[in-house]
C-alpha cells in the first residue's frame, strides 16, 4: 500500500473536518471552559472514536463497496439508505453555504470593500475545477492544501502557547458549559467519514480503510487540541474574530488567517462537492435521477452531476442570509447525527462485532447519538418546525425519485 495513497485518503477526512466554522467552535470551548475545555475535548474525542468503531466494522465487512449508503442499505434496505443519502447531500450543501459565508465575512473584515458574492463564487469555481479536472489532481491538491494548513496551524499554536503568560488560567470545571463543550468537541470531528468515499475513486486503499479511519480521527483531534490550548494560553475573550485573534501577534497575521481559512474551505469543498456529485451519479445509475447525470468525461469523472450539485449549492449560498447561520448549523448537526445513528444501528443489526467490549461500545454509541439527536432538536426550540419541514421536503423528493425510477424501468 503506497504511503502517498494513504496520505491522500487521510487528507480527505482531515480537510473535510477542518472547516472555517470549527475555529470559532474551538475558540468558544476555550472561552467558556478555559483549561477544563481540554478535558471536554478529550471526552468528545472518545465519543468520536466510539463512533469510528462502527465505521471501521462496516469498512471491514464491505471491503470493496465503501460508503454510508452501502452500510445502511445492508442493515435496513435500499429505500432508507436512499432517504438518508439525500439528507447527507443536503447536509453537505448546508456546510458549503455556511463555510462560504464565514470565509466571505472574514475577507470583508480585512477588506471591507470586497464583494462577499465574489469570494463565494470564487471558492466554488476553484473547487469545481479541482473536482472535474482530474481525480489525481484533486487528491494531490487536497494533500498539499491540508499539509500547508496543518503546518501553519501547528506553528501558530506552538507560538501562542510558548509566548503566553499562564497566570490567568482557571482549572475549575464550569459544569453549566461543560456538557455543551463535550457536544461541540464531538461535532469538531464531523467529516472524518468522508474518507470512505475515496474508495469509490481509488480501489488501491480498500484494505487500509480501517487504519485510515483511525489515523484520520487522531490527526483531526491532535490539531484541534493544540488550537484549543493556544486560545486558552492567549486568554481569548470572544471580542474578536477567532482566527484574527490567534494571529494578532504574528507578522502579517491577518493575511495568514485568510490563507488558513481559504484552505479550510477549499479542502472541505474539494471533498464535499466531489462526494455529492458522485452520489448524484450513483442515484442516476439506478434510474432514480435523469440519465444526463451519468455522463463521464475523459477522466471517468461524472462532471455533469458535479456541476449540477455545485451550481445548486452556489445558488443557495448566494441567497442565504448570514443571520440564519445558527439555524442552518443546528439543522446540519441534526442531519449528521441522524446519518451516524443509522450507520451505528446497521453495524449493530448486522452483528459485525464478535466480542463483548465491541458490542458495549456500539450500544454506548447508540445511546450517545440518541441523546445528541434529542439535544440538537431541543436547541432548535421554536424553529423545530423548519427542521420538520426540511425532512418533509426530502421525503417528497424521495417519493418523486422512486416514482421516476418506476417510469424509467417501464420505458426500458
Amino acid at each position: 500500500m503506497s504511503k502517498l495513497a494513504i496520505s491522500k485518503a487521510i487528507s480527505v477526512a482531515v480537510g473535510m473536518a477542518m472547516a472555517t466554522s470549527c475555529f470559532n467552535i474551538v475558540a468558544n470551548i476555550a472561552k467558556y471552559n478555559n483549561m477544563s475545555g481540554i478535558l471536554a475535548m478529550f471526552i468528545g474525542f472518545a465519543l468520536a472514536l466510539a463512533l469510528t468503531y462502527s465505521f471501521v466494522l462496516c469498512a471491514k465487512k464491505f471491503p470493496t463497496a465503501f460508503g454510508m449508503r452501502t452500510y445502511i442499505q445492508a442493515g435496513f434496505g435500499s429505500s432508507l439508505s436512499i432517504f438518508i443519502i439525500l439528507l447527507y447531500m443536503s447536509l453537505i450543501g448546508m456546510i458549503g453555504i455556511l463555510e462560504s459565508h464565514l470565509l466571505a465575512n472574514l475577507f470583508m473584515q480585512i477588506w471591507p470593500s470586497i464583494s462577499p458574492s465574489f469570494i463565494i463564487i470564487s471558492v466554488f469555481l476553484i473547487s469545481l475545477f479541482l473536482s472535474v479536472k482530474n481525480i489525481e489532481l484533486s487528491l494531490l491538491a487536497q494533500l498539499y492544501m491540508v499539509i500547508v494548513m496543518f503546518l501553519i496551524l501547528f506553528t501558530v499554536a506552538i507560538f501562542n502557547i510558548s509566548t503566553a503568560n499562564f497566570s490567568h488560567i482557571n482549572y475549575e470545571i464550569n459544569f453549566s458549559n461543560f456538557s455543551t463543550a463535550i457536544i461541540s468537541s464531538f461535532f469538531l470531528l464531523v467529516g472524518f467519514e468522508s474518507v470512505v468515499l475515496v474508495a469509490n475513486q481509488s480501489r488501491k486503499i480498500v484494505k487500509s480503510m480501517p487504519r485510515i479511519l483511525w489515523i484520520s480521527v487522531i490527526c483531526i483531534f491532535f490539531i484541534y487540541i493544540l488550537i484549543n490550548m493556544a486560545f486558552v494560553a492567549s486568554n481569548y475573550n470572544g471580542n474578536a474574530n477567532a482566527q484574527l485573534f490567534l494571529l494578532k501577534n504574528i507578522p502579517y497575521g491577518e493575511y495568514i488567517a485568510l490563507v488558513v481559512s481559504t484552505l479550510a474551505v477549499l479542502t472541505s469543498f474539494n471533498t464535499g462537492i466531489s462526494a455529492t456529485g458522485r452520489m448524484v451519479y450513483s442515484l442516476s445509475r439506478e434510474q432514480l435521477l435523469p440519465k444526463i447525470f451519468m455522463k463521464l468525461n475523459d477522466q471517468a469523472i461524472p462532471y455533469i452531476a458535479i456541476i449540477a450539485a455545485t451550481g445548486l449549492i452556489l445558488i443557495a449560498s448566494l441567497i442565504f442570509k448570514l443571520s440564519d447561520i445558527y439555524l442552518y448549523g443546528n439543522i446540519a448537526a441534526f442531519l449528521i447525527v441522524l446519518c451516524y445513528l443509522c450507520v451505528n444501528l446497521s453495524a449493530i443489526k448486522l452483528k459485525i462485532s464478535a466480542n463483548k467490549i465491541g458490542k458495549f461500545v456500539q450500544y454506548f454509541t447508540l445511546v450517545v447519538l440518541v441523546l445528541l439527536l434529542v439535544s440538537v432538536a431541543y436547541s432548535l426550540n421554536k424553529d423545530i418546525y423548519k427542521l420538520i419541514f426540511w425532512l418533509f421536503l426530502t421525503l417528497i423528493f424521495f417519493m418523486y425519485m422512486k416514482y421516476y425510477q418506476v417510469l424509467s424501468r417501464k420505458k426500458s
